[in-house]
């Protein structure tokens, strides 16, 4: 794995709200790693030690150097904890805020998880966020499929 290229950052064009609790969660791969299995491993903050989901991610953009796995999730509840990991050539990586290991302590993760938290703060607020997204989507598209900006 070229952990050089991994790159994801919470509450960021990365990791954003779309609705009260729907959630995008990306991560950037880079194009050598195509044949890798990516999965989120998710859970509510406060269990997340105890017990996880894992999901399949796919690819849903790509540009010259990377590819760009993306997941939308409808989350039960806001306080919201997950770490990816990847299968590849036989092995198992994760990658968490301690960056691409091969090994990783789900009893000792509060440490070192990734986590969201979603505010339920109104219909103001979600309208301030969509627009948010909006501008952040156009600004990001240039970027992805390389067309210049101007």
């Amino acid at each position: 794995m070229n952990e050089y290229a991994l790159l994801h950052m919470p509450d960021s064009r990365y990791c954003f709200a779309v609705g009260k609790k729907e959630l995008v969660l990306r991560l950037r791969v880079s194009k050598e790693d195509r044949g890798a299995e990516v999965y989120l491993v998710h859970a509510p903050k406060y269990v997340f030690h105890e017990q996880r989901e894992r999901t399949a991610m796919t690819v849903c953009y790509s540009d010259r150097l990377y590819d760009y796995y993306e997941i939308a999730l409808e989350l039960a509840d806001v306080r919201f904890a997950y770490i990816f990991e990847f299968h590849q050539n036989g092995k198992t990586y994760y990658y968490s805020e301690d960056g691409l290991t091969e090994e990783y302590r789900f009893e000792e993760s509060f440490y070192n998880f990734f986590q969201m938290l979603l505010h339920d703060s109104g219909e103001k607020q979600m309208r301030f966020q969509r627009q948010s997204n909006i501008v952040l989507c156009h600004a990001l598209t240039p970027f992805l499929f390389g067309y210049p900006l101007l």
